[in-house]
């Protein structure tokens, strides 16, 4: 009877493991390549595949999407940017085949993408009065989010600020699932606010 008890024991554990092993391939992000921002010395362009392993459309935040680069040992710090302005520059993008074919579901994403940022927005502030418009606040969620179809995978691509960024460097992403969305700043000096979306 004991022997019996520990055997079920095992193998609910051993299933836990498993159905943990398989949430973690539902979405996997992978890093193809990188290459310098518009001549910037330290600006690089960091490329990703995202991959939903889903049936559903996932809704990510750019906010939760955590960066780790290494240099054999040493971990690279993404600086902040400290340049005044918009840099100006024509994009070159790799695997351009690939982001001409997402472009044709872009409509639809476009469309998901703002009746999700509404709903977030009917979520947090429904109750709140806020002095700062809906529409700004529905734009900062979308700006945010990223879609993903049902079984599709996406390019995605952030700034890494660092000019010690090279081929030999390893580089990981992995996605939190943090309960703040995003965020955005309400005022000025001391009366400025971080107002937190949640999800």
């Amino acid at each position: 009877m004991k022997i019996k008890k520990n055997l079920i024991i095992i193998l609910t554990v051993v299933f836990s493991s498993f159905n943990c092993q398989q949430s973690k391939k539902d979405l996997i992000l992978t890093y193809l390549d990188f290459e310098n921002f518009c001549g910037s010395k330290s600006l690089n362009l960091l490329f990703f595949e995202i991959k939903n392993n889903t049936s559903d459309t996932l809704y990510l935040s750019r906010n939760n999407i955590a960066l780790t680069v290494f240099k054999g040992s040493k971990q690279l710090k993404n600086n902040e940017n400290k340049s005044i302005g918009q840099i100006l520059c024509t994009e070159k993008y790799k695997n351009q085949s690939k982001l001409e074919s997402e472009n044709t579901n872009e409509k639809l994403t476009a469309i998901l993408k703002h009746s999700f940022a509404k709903k977030l927005y009917s979520k947090n502030f429904k109750n709140i009065k806020s002095k700062i418009s809906e529409d700004f606040i529905i734009q900062v969620i979308e700006n945010a989010t990223i879609v993903i179809l049902p079984n599709k995978s996406i390019n995605y691509s952030t700034i890494f600020n660092n000019e010690e960024i090279d081929n030999s460097c390893k580089v990981n992403a992995e996605y939190k699932n943090d309960s703040t969305f995003t965020f955005f700043h309400n005022g000025s000096g001391k009366s400025e606010k971080v107002i937190k979306v949640y999800n």
